[in-house]
């Protein structure tokens, strides 16, 4: 639960910071989002997913809404309902960084690690400078015991001034050669 409130602190970050998206959904799809965020802020999924709902319902296709519901379907644990939502959200913007961040980390809950890595590759791919994705990287690597690899990207996500999760780091130096 506090990653996936982390998350949602990260996404305000982004959300409130992001011009582009503010100008793109202005109006009632916007007004959308936002309540389903505000919703989301206070933990209460159930409102936030019928705001994400009536979004993608009544409006025409947008990526953000699908990333952001398929967010909570994964904060719900529902990873498949979440994944899906991913794929569309890529389906209609390609470049979606967070898409591919959350993807990625929708299929390491699942277990499946080597597609975790190749959506936080994709991701790094798109934006070379992703502190997010070199940090969910990290911690997938770290999950495959390729703890070198882990070590670099925790390494790199520190240097773009990333706050890598002191619990991670110290399990990462118990089983560092170094």
């Amino acid at each position: 639960m506090r990653t996936c409130i982390l998350s949602i602190m990260i996404f305000i970050f982004f959300f409130a910071n992001n011009v582009r998206a503010k100008e793109m959904y202005k109006g009632t799809f916007e007004e959308c989002l936002e309540k389903g965020l505000a919703y989301a802020c206070r933990a209460d999924f159930e409102k936030s997913l019928a705001c994400l709902n009536k979004a993608i319902k009544n409006y025409s296709p947008k990526a953000s809404a699908y990333n952001n519901r398929g967010f909570l379907y994964t904060c719900k644990g529902d990873l498949d309902r979440a994944i899906a939502d991913f794929n569309k959200a890529l389906e209609l913007d390609a470049g979606n960084v967070s898409a591919y961040n959350n993807r990625g980390n929708a299929y390491a809950a699942k277990g499946d690690l080597d597609r975790a890595v190749l959506d936080f590759n994709k991701a790094l791919e798109i934006c070379p400078e992703s502190a997010t994705a070199y940090n969910n990287r990290a911690i997938a690597y770290f999950l495959k015991e390729e703890y070198e690899k882990s070590e670099k990207d925790v390494k790199r996500a520190v240097e773009l001034k990333y706050k890598v999760n002191p619990d991670f780091l110290n399990e990462l130096k118990k089983v560092s050669k170094g």
